[in-house]
């Protein structure tokens, strides 16, 4: 979703990869040498990687740090939840809510899933 949002919205755009792992990914699982395996075989220069939640940051690190070597010439850039925005899976909370520390107090349905635990 989020890909052809962008290829719309940038005419010019090439969006090579665009892979959702499944629920529960696991670093180095067999569907993550899947993914790495056709990254390889069609190198980018620019690869956005958000794991999704729980604990996308820490994911998304282990998995940048693990293959960057791996892919030569290929930038790597965790974003989080920015590809569920862009894709309006769900809405970016407001201003006000980021500047008083409360943008995961939003209603349910409308922001991304935290389950209790998750925050650290």
């Amino acid at each position: 979703m989020a890909a052809a949002r962008l290829m719309a919205d940038y005419p010019g755009l090439d969006v090579r990869h665009a892979t959702s792992p499944p629920m529960g990914f696991v670093v180095g699982s067999p569907p993550a040498r899947e993914i790495l395996a056709a990254l390889k075989a069609n190198p980018v220069d620019l690869l956005f990687v958000a794991l999704g939640a729980p604990k996308q940051e820490m994911k998304q690190e282990i998995w940048t740090r693990e293959h960057r070597d791996d892919l030569p010439g290929t930038v790597l850039i965790g974003v989080g939840a920015s590809v569920d925005i862009v894709a309006e899976c769900f809405r970016e909370a407001p201003r006000w809510m980021t500047r008083v520390g409360a943008r995961m107090a939003v209603p349910p349905g409308t922001g991304p899933a935290v389950l209790p635990g998750d925050i650290w």
